[in-house]
């Protein structure tokens, strides 16, 4: 607005200097009307035209200024969070959470939503205190910044490891059933918090996840139950929890693991066995699962022993893409039958098959306690 009103004054001073220089100003300005006749000088007309513009310019110039005002703020406004979301992709937070409190202070009234992206983005870059404090600044009666404090509050107590204050702030939206989001976060709440069986009567209802996503929540609160079990040494109930399960459920490589284990525990010899045996290839193809080779190292039959060996054979025979846990259980029977230089061979291998430095590590360890066993082995 203030260009404008420059603007205006130089053009009419230059309109004012043309005139001098060709001499126009002695020029009139004749206005007829029906009953009179009015004669006046050009430049007089000039500048009685431009001031009366100017007038009409300046009645209207408070509404214009505030415009040009809330333009101009906005402009700032929207180039101060567009920079914060630069720095929020290319993940500099300390940076983004300066820019959006900034956007968030030139209307504290109506920026609201910049404070909850600061607040994110303090989470984010693991400042919880920062993010609570700015948090509790928000006071808004919008239903969408509500639901969304409600949310971040949610994450604080999470980040605080205080995981029944954030179910409290979860069940205060009457509607949280229907938000897959929020879904999720309230069952990571109940097994954080150790629910595992709210968890599952939870899973049990109608809500937002979809059948995948309620049976990888239920096999995690099956497989910590199972835990829970195992590491108070309570071995029948771990074995009557996972016998009432269901197949869908009893199928799954991480919670026959932990059946076996309990098997294992409660020093069944052939059971275990009969299960291995029965699930081979599930087992031999999840290095994440102890069981197996935790049964190899447990085991003194002899039997049991060559049949887990002739499975391995058999098994390393095929075509199968991932044979690295398959070799590295051959070796620990190889090894315990003293054949030191085959057992050595299949740590060599699973040394080329696994991208993993923590296996490749282990596994050279291996081959130095073996090379060490080969030289003092009596002859």
């Amino acid at each position: 607005m203030i260009r404008k009103l420059v603007i205006f004054i130089i053009f009419v001073l230059v309109l004012a200097l043309a005139a001098l220089y060709f001499n126009v100003q002695h020029g009139s300005i004749i206005i007829l009307t029906q009953s009179t006749k009015i004669t006046m000088n050009l430049m007089m007309g000039i500048i009685l035209h431009y001031t009366l513009k100017c007038i009409a310019f300046l009645r209207s110039s408070p509404q214009n200024w505030r415009k040009y005002r809330q333009e101009r703020s906005s402009n700032k406004h929207m180039d101060t969070h567009n920079k914060a979301l630069l720095h929020t992709i290319k993940e500099e937070y300390n940076e983004a959470e300066y820019l959006f409190k900034q956007a968030y202070l030139n209307n504290t009234k109506k920026h609201n939503l910049d404070l909850l992206l600061a607040v994110n983005t303090a989470l984010a870059n693991e400042q919880t205190p920062k993010a609570q404090n700015d948090l509790d600044e928000i006071f808004s009666n919008d239903p969408q910044i509500k639901e969304t404090v409600r949310y971040l509050q949610a994450k604080i107590y999470q980040k605080k490891q205080q995981p029944k204050s954030a179910l409290t702030v979860i069940r205060q939206d009457k509607n949280y059933i229907k938000k897959p989001l929020v879904v999720h976060q309230l069952c990571q709440c109940l097994m954080d918090s150790g629910q595992y069986h709210e968890l599952l009567a939870f899973l049990n209802q109608r809500s937002a996840l979809n059948t995948d996503e309620k049976k990888n929540w239920s096999i995690q609160a099956h497989q910590h139950i199972l835990d829970a079990y195992l590491s108070q040494n309570q071995i029948t109930e771990a074995c009557q929890y996972y016998e009432q399960l269901s197949s869908s459920y009893s199928r799954d490589p991480l919670l026959l693991d932990r059946y076996l284990q309990a098997l294992m525990l409660d020093n069944q010899a052939q059971k275990p066995l009969t299960i291995i045996e029965k699930n081979f290839t599930t087992l031999i193809t999840r290095a994440d699962l102890n069981a197996l080779a935790t049964y190899i190292n447990t085991t003194t039959e002899k039997n049991a022993r060559s049949k887990l060996e002739t499975l391995l054979n058999t098994y390393l025979q095929q075509a199968h893409t991932d044979k690295s846990h398959a070799y590295h259980c051959r070796a620990k029977l190889l090894a315990d039958k003293q054949h030191y230089e085959k057992a050595i061979k299949d740590y060599q291998a699973l040394i080329s098959l696994n991208p993993c430095d923590t296996v490749k590590i282990m596994a050279r360890l291996a081959i130095c306690h073996l090379e060490h066993c080969k030289r003092h082995q009596p002859e």
